[in-house]
């Protein structure tokens, strides 16, 4: 039985967990993710962010933002671009 790799991504004030499945990158529930985007944020990140939070699934939870429910990414560097709030590549 293949063991599951879950994958951490801090900084300032985010803490996610994910891990690579079949469908993408997941994202799992109670993830938080910096609330502020850095200026280097880039126009794709930033609306994902919004359409995030427009659809429920990023909740502002004090100075941060929290997932509400398990996300799938379909870019590996489009999570941690998210959780940080600024351009990152995967790695």
């Amino acid at each position: 039985m293949k063991r599951k790799r879950f994958f951490i991504c801090k900084g300032k004030d985010a803490s996610a967990q994910g891990e690579y499945t079949d469908e993408g990158f997941v994202v799992l529930k109670n993830s938080v993710c910096n609330l502020i985007e850095s200026q280097t944020v880039g126009p794709t990140i930033g609306n994902i962010r919004k359409e995030l939070i427009e659809n429920g699934t990023l909740v502002v939870d004090g100075k941060v933002l929290s997932f509400t429910e398990n996300y799938i990414f379909n870019s590996p560097s489009a999570a941690p671009g998210n959780v940080l709030a600024r351009r990152r590549t995967a790695g």
